[in-house]
Order: structure tokens, then C-alpha cells, then sequence
């Protein structure tokens, strides 16, 4: 099946690039090799926390501990506005948009539909009054009875035969 009118134009503006550096771009879904897998995640790794940095925030002392998104087992240090780089921070967003648009090229899928499911998903976080429940730190929880959004059935939807 031809994806290409799935795609944003981000993402084939950015198989542009990949192509002409040599990186991976797949046609259908694929599991990257090994050497792409480690570097879509050393380049997601590195613009996340050149962002952070930009943010004015340290990531501090993993102690040799396995990392998780659980970020209890990170320690922050959120710094003074002076060390706050709002281009800096504008960059690596968009660098980070980038490379996880590029992974979504390595591994042969579009971005459109997919997105289309997760941005669904969040909003399904808010409730019918336009309430929602909050962590203390500002992020949304998921209401009771919340589904995640259903990226395998979008993926069988667009390669029925993966």
C-alpha cells in the first residue's frame, strides 16, 4: 500500500534529509537494525537533554541506576530564569520533533494516523465538562474507564497483512 499521502509534510521534508545523510527510511513497517534502533536513541537522548538544558532545568547524578520514564527515579534541579534559552529551547523541540518523525520514517509507518490516534487519546483525558484530574506537578491523569489509543488497530488498518 502507497503511505505517502499519510504522511505529513514534516515527515517527508525529513525523509528528504535522512535519504541524502544515508539514514533508513522504510516503505512498510520494519524493526530497525540494531546500529538504527541505537541511534534514534543516542539522537532522541542527546536533543531531550540539550532541551532540558535550555530549559533551565539539570537532570542530576544517575548513581548507575537503570533509567525509566518514572521520573521519581531522576533527581531535577529546576534553575533561575538566567540559564532559561528560549531559542535554545525552541530548537531542541523541534530537533526532538524531528528525530521521533525520522524514527517513525526508520520504521516504514506514517506519521498522520498515528497522531490522529494519540491526539484523540489525550483529548479522551478531558472530561465532557472540560474538567480533567491533575498530578501535582501538572500533568493529566487518565479518567476512569480511559483507553489508551489503539495504535495496532491503526497499523492493521494501513498494512492489514503485517
Amino acid at each position: 500500500m502507497d503511505v505517502s499521502g499519510m504522511k505529513s509534510s514534516t515527515q517527508k521534508s525529513i525523509e528528504v534529509f535522512m535519504r541524502a545523510s544515508g539514514q533508513t527510511v522504510c516503505d512498510r513497517p520494519t524493526i530497525p537494525s540494531e546500529a538504527d534502533r541505537l541511534m534514534r536513541a543516542k539522537l532522541l537522548w542527546e536533543e531531550t537533554l540539550e532541551t532540558i538544558d535550555a530549559l533551565g532545568v539539570q537532570v542530576l547524578d544517575f548513581m548507575g541506576h537503570t533509567l525509566t520514564k518514572d521520573t521519581a527515579d531522576i533527581r531535577f534541579n529546576v534553575l533561575s530564569e538566567e540559564y532559561v534559552d528560549f531559542e535554545e529551547i525552541i530548537d531542541g523541540c523541534i530537533d526532538c520533533r524531528v528525530i521521533a518523525t525520522g524514527t517513525l520514517s526508520t520504521l516504514g509507518v506514517p506519521d498522520m494516523p498515528f497522531q490522529l490516534e494519540v491526539d484523540q487519546s489525550n483529548l479522551r483525558k478531558i472530561g465532557p465538562d472540560g474538567q480533567c484530574r491533575k498530578r501535582e506537578d501538572g500533568k493529566l491523569l487518565k479518567p476512569d474507564g480511559w483507553q489508551p489509543p489503539d495504535l495496532r488497530r491503526v497499523l492493521d488498518d494501513i498494512f492489514p497483512e503485517q
